[in-house]
């Protein structure tokens, strides 16, 4: 009966807790400077969480965001990548696929449990997995576009984009 409640116990502390929580930012990132959380939430397709997602901004320079996302499913690189260009497409951004092999670069295959996190800055986005630096596209086009796919008015998912920017997500 203890440990039944134990578990329970545990288990709400875990549902309960803030995703910015469970998605940290890499200790790479920590050490440059304060982060303020700006809003979290939950990706989900036809009710089960695919990822969790934390919006950082970089509380001393405009600009500055980080966007970490936790994976609660197995998504292999090739997906993530074909899914990205499929996306900068929809949003308007000039031939994505010239982005192609820093995606690939960019993006690991993920199991759950794995943190891929993007910054962005005033010159472009680094990418980083396992809480090292994977890729760096020097473009601030593509970093635009890029954090678009969530923070873009025209965003597939409205309810996460809310969340990410500070309103109540699902």
């Amino acid at each position: 009966m203890r440990s039944a409640r134990t578990l329970v116990l545990g288990f709400v502390l875990l549902v309960s807790m803030p995703a910015s929580a469970r998605v940290p930012l890499p200790e790479a990132l920590r050490d440059v400077g304060p982060w303020q959380l700006r809003g979290a939430g939950d990706m989900r397709v036809l009710g089960w969480r695919v990822y969790e997602a934390a919006l950082w901004r970089r509380g001393d320079t405009a600009g500055h965001e980080a966007l970490a996302i936790r994976y609660d499913t197995t998504i292999s690189s090739e997906r993530l990548v074909s899914t990205t260009l499929e996306e900068l497409e929809r949003l308007g951004l000039p031939r994505p696929e010239r982005w192609q092999a820093v995606l690939g670069r960019a993006f690991p295959d993920v199991a759950p449990g794995d943190v891929l996190v993007a910054v962005r800055s005033a010159d472009g986005v680094r990418f980083y997995a396992a809480g090292r630096q994977t890729a760096r596209v020097p473009d601030p086009a593509f970093a635009d576009a890029f954090f678009g796919i969530w923070l873009d008015p025209r965003t597939r998912e409205p309810d996460l984009r809310a969340a990410l920017l500070g309103g109540v997500g699902r």
